[in-house]
């Protein structure tokens, strides 16, 4: 059972996690698909410099998305 299931914290901050996790998915898959296909070693970094302009603003804001990721994390197990 999720924590939305389970009524603990707010939707709105649960659902921006949401976003920002499949955010980051999506940029290190690309990323990863990118660095076999030039026979690089995949990993879990993303080259920034590579990015659109609309994927520099999706991970902008997702890394805003968990900024608050510790207090919110405090406040739902204590």
């Amino acid at each position: 059972m999720g924590i939305k299931a389970l009524g603990i914290g707010a939707e709105s901050d649960l659902d921006a996690l949401c976003d920002a996790q499949e955010v980051f998915l999506d940029l290190v898959l690309v990323q990863q698909i990118a660095d076999i296909a030039a026979g690089r070693p995949a990993d879990n970094t993303v080259e920034i410099k590579s990015l659109s302009a609309r994927d520099r603003e999706r991970l902008r804001a997702a890394l805003h998305a968990v900024s608050p990721l510790e207090d919110l994390t405090r406040d739902l197990l204590f």
